[in-house]
Protein backbone atom coordinates (compact mmCIF):
# COMPACT_ATOMS: atom_id res chain seq x y z
CA UNK A 1 0.00 0.00 0.00
CA UNK A 2 1.08 3.36 -1.04
CA UNK A 3 2.44 6.08 1.83
CA UNK A 4 -0.28 8.80 1.81
CA UNK A 5 1.77 12.11 0.03
CA UNK A 6 2.24 15.60 1.60
CA UNK A 7 -0.71 16.87 -0.36
CA UNK A 8 -3.30 15.00 1.36
CA UNK A 9 -1.51 15.00 4.82
CA UNK A 10 -2.23 18.93 4.55
CA UNK A 11 -5.21 19.09 3.29
CA UNK A 12 -6.53 16.54 5.79
CA UNK A 13 -4.41 18.82 8.48
CA UNK A 14 -6.28 22.29 7.51
CA UNK A 15 -9.54 19.97 7.29
CA UNK A 16 -9.50 19.02 11.12
CA UNK A 17 -8.00 22.79 11.74
CA UNK A 18 -11.21 24.41 10.04
CA UNK A 19 -13.66 22.02 11.57
CA UNK A 20 -11.89 22.99 14.73
CA UNK A 21 -12.21 26.61 14.13
CA UNK A 22 -15.56 25.83 13.41
CA UNK A 23 -16.76 24.27 16.61
CA UNK A 24 -15.08 26.92 18.45
CA UNK A 25 -17.40 30.14 16.84
CA UNK A 26 -20.06 27.68 17.77
CA UNK A 27 -18.43 27.38 21.75
CA UNK A 28 -18.07 31.22 21.96
CA UNK A 29 -21.84 31.94 20.69
CA UNK A 30 -23.13 29.51 23.48
CA UNK A 31 -20.99 30.61 25.76
CA UNK A 32 -22.60 34.24 24.73
CA UNK A 33 -25.72 32.96 24.75
CA UNK A 34 -25.43 31.35 28.44
CA UNK A 35 -24.44 34.97 29.67
CA UNK A 36 -26.82 36.34 28.18
CA UNK A 37 -30.03 34.11 28.66
CA UNK A 38 -28.16 34.01 32.53
CA UNK A 39 -29.34 37.69 32.65
CA UNK A 40 -32.39 37.64 31.15
CA UNK A 41 -33.39 34.12 34.00
CA UNK A 42 -31.76 36.54 36.75
CA UNK A 43 -34.14 39.74 35.97
CA UNK A 44 -37.22 37.79 34.96
CA UNK A 45 -37.18 34.28 36.15
CA UNK A 46 -39.87 33.13 33.38
CA UNK A 47 -39.55 29.44 33.37
CA UNK A 48 -39.70 29.52 29.63
CA UNK A 49 -36.28 31.70 29.75
CA UNK A 50 -34.90 29.43 32.32
CA UNK A 51 -35.23 26.58 30.15
CA UNK A 52 -33.51 28.43 27.60
CA UNK A 53 -31.03 29.30 29.18
CA UNK A 54 -30.69 25.33 30.68
CA UNK A 55 -30.60 24.69 26.73
CA UNK A 56 -27.32 27.16 26.69
CA UNK A 57 -26.02 25.73 28.97
CA UNK A 58 -26.41 22.12 27.59
CA UNK A 59 -24.99 23.68 24.20
CA UNK A 60 -21.74 24.60 25.69
CA UNK A 61 -21.33 21.62 27.49
CA UNK A 62 -22.10 19.61 24.19
CA UNK A 63 -19.50 21.82 22.56
CA UNK A 64 -17.16 21.20 24.76
CA UNK A 65 -17.29 17.52 24.47
CA UNK A 66 -17.03 18.36 21.15
CA UNK A 67 -13.84 20.74 21.36
CA UNK A 68 -12.54 17.97 23.79
CA UNK A 69 -12.55 14.81 21.22
CA UNK A 70 -10.23 17.23 18.55
CA UNK A 71 -7.52 16.90 21.34
CA UNK A 72 -8.14 14.23 23.74
CA UNK A 73 -8.56 10.63 22.66
CA UNK A 74 -11.43 9.53 24.78
CA UNK A 75 -13.59 6.71 24.87
CA UNK A 76 -16.28 6.11 22.65
CA UNK A 77 -18.91 5.15 26.09
CA UNK A 78 -17.82 8.52 27.59
CA UNK A 79 -18.96 10.19 24.72
CA UNK A 80 -22.16 8.24 24.24
CA UNK A 81 -23.03 8.53 27.55
CA UNK A 82 -22.57 12.82 27.33
CA UNK A 83 -25.29 12.80 24.34
CA UNK A 84 -27.71 10.65 26.13
CA UNK A 85 -26.91 12.55 29.36
CA UNK A 86 -27.60 15.67 27.54
CA UNK A 87 -30.71 14.21 25.11
CA UNK A 88 -32.61 13.27 28.37
CA UNK A 89 -31.82 16.86 30.51
CA UNK A 90 -32.88 18.63 27.66
CA UNK A 91 -36.17 16.36 27.44
CA UNK A 92 -36.58 16.50 31.14
CA UNK A 93 -36.76 20.15 30.98
CA UNK A 94 -38.85 20.52 27.86
CA UNK A 95 -41.25 18.17 29.59
CA UNK A 96 -40.96 20.51 33.04
CA UNK A 97 -41.68 23.41 31.22
CA UNK A 98 -44.59 22.15 29.35
CA UNK A 99 -46.08 21.03 32.86
CA UNK A 100 -45.88 24.24 34.41
CA UNK A 101 -48.07 26.00 31.73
Amino acid sequence: MNAPSDDSKDTLANEALFSIMFVSVGFSCFIWQSFTTGWMAYKSRKPIVILVFFQAILGVFATFITLLIAFVNLDCTFVSDSITLYMYLSFTATLFLCNMC
